[in-house]
């Protein structure tokens, strides 16, 4: 019997059908770099490596940009003055790396880098939403000019860590999609952002770590630049996304990191929808799919028991 580190990869790189759906928390580790503070420390409010103040909301578990604070970045036109980006020379990666990788089966299981704050988020933080949307339209140069400077010390990071930590996927965030649409229109996504995405995917290839790119809500209209930079996969494909026309344009080209979540995080939903929910995404990725499950509020948490178990239940019988 193949392990699950080996069914999972004939997902990942194409090379064959999966004996069943695997469920990344079953078949991955995600290793998140310690080294690395790009919120503020966990179950804390704060500033993160960038001086960005952060606030920790426990209903949600997870942390929102405290608003109530100014931004590190005022103006866009002095955002070189303003901005310090962390001094990744001064961190002891190797220790680091050591450490956290300790007593990871790698033969058994696949090992995911975690890598959030992108450069199109980092600038939203750096300068707040608002003020990076108008920065976008007013001084596209200047916004670029950050966006650039935060994906080369994404880029710097990654050249660190990758030949220390070894990963076989990195999953990158870089949220573009809200609930009903995209953030930006796809033509300023083409200008500003989309050649940074292309840089990160070359350095993570070149490293011999596939790329999964990690955006939120409805974001399918940038799917095709994304394949195009060379994505091997997308995470969570929620979904107000429209599954069935993905399938049809990019399941030959990429898999499907898909988190089982449709009704998950409302604490009076019944057990059958959950367990329909799981037949569904299944039924529609097949062979494509890394099924995931993803609980954001904490009155939830048997959901995902639930949802993992249907996804072991129902992915063995495909």
């Amino acid at each position: 019997m193949i392990t699950e580190r080996e069914n999972a990869l004939r997902v990942l790189k194409h090379t064959g059908t999966p004996e069943w759906v695997p469920g990344s928390f079953d078949c991955a580790v995600t290793v998140f770099p310690s080294g690395l503070q790009e919120k503020a420390p966990m179950f804390q409010s704060g500033n993160d490596g960038f001086g960005c103040p952060w606030v920790w909301d426990a209903q949600c578990f997870g942390h929102a940009p405290n608003v109530k604070l100014p931004p590190v970045v005022t103006d866009i036109s002095r955002w070189r003055e303003e901005v310090t980006f962390p001094d990744i020379d001064a961190v002891d990666w190797k220790s680091i790396a050591q450490k956290d990788l300790e007593n990871i089966d790698r033969e058994n299981k696949l090992v995911r880098l975690f890598c959030e704050m992108g450069p199109f988020e980092r600038t939203n933080i750096l300068l707040g939403f608002e003020n990076a949307f108008i920065a976008m339209m007013e001084e596209p140069e200047e916004y670029k000019a950050l966006l650039d400077a935060c994906a080369n010390y994404k880029i710097r990071v990654l050249n660190k860590l990758l030949p220390l930590y070894q990963p076989d996927e990195v999953f990158f965030h870089d949220d573009l999609g809200t609930a009903n649409g995209p953030m930006i229109s796809l033509d300023t996504y083409r200008k500003l952002i989309k050649p940074a995405h292309k840089k990160i995917a070359d350095t993570i290839h070149a490293h011999g770590a596939l790329y999964t790119h990690h955006s939120c809500g409805h974001m399918e209209a940038f799917l095709g630049d994304l394949v195009e930079n060379g994505i091997d996969g997308v995470n969570p494909l929620q979904a107000m996304n429209h599954w069935d026309e993905i399938m049809k344009k990019y399941q030959d080209k990429i898999y499907f990191n898909v988190g089982c979540e449709v009704h998950a995080n409302i604490p009076t939903v019944s057990e059958e929808q959950l367990r329909e929910d799981v037949h569904t995404i299944i039924d529609t990725f097949g062979d494509r799919l890394m099924a995931d499950v993803f609980i954001s509020n904490v009155e939830c948490q048997n959901n995902g028991e639930i949802l993992k178990d249907e996804i072991r239940r129902y992915g063995s019988l495909r």
